[in-house]
């Protein structure tokens, strides 16, 4: 492999506006952007069969803007967590978590 050390990024295959649900064969993949402190393309994926929800970074603070934390939009989040019917949070960098503990963690950065 020659690595020339450019970047060269593609469009993706698939895009979407507000949500996507994927039918992977017996599993649901919904996909769908929010509000984040992380950044403004934030994308969640939830696989309700399994009662999983897939954060990513989306709970971290903005890197782009000095680590600055948004609380109204870690609210924002928070809220959206709490409405949905999940048992297990995978956030990228930590180990998994049940619902309960990451929405007491995120409620002790609120106060």
């Amino acid at each position: 492999m020659n690595y020339s050390g450019r970047i060269i990024a593609v469009l993706s295959d698939i895009q979407f506006e507000k949500e996507l649900t994927l039918n992977l064969g017996g599993i649901t993949a919904k996909i769908f952007h929010t509000a984040s402190p992380h950044s403004e393309d934030t994308v969640l994926i939830y696989i309700p069969e399994e009662k999983i929800l897939f954060l990513g970074d989306s709970t971290s603070e903005d890197f782009y803007n000095d680590w600055y934390m948004d609380k109204e939009k870690l609210m924002s989040l928070t809220n959206l967590i709490e409405s949905i019917d999940c048992k297990y949070c995978i956030l990228s960098h930590a180990e998994p978590l049940t619902k309960s503990d990451l929405l007491d963690y995120l409620k002790s950065i609120l106060k």
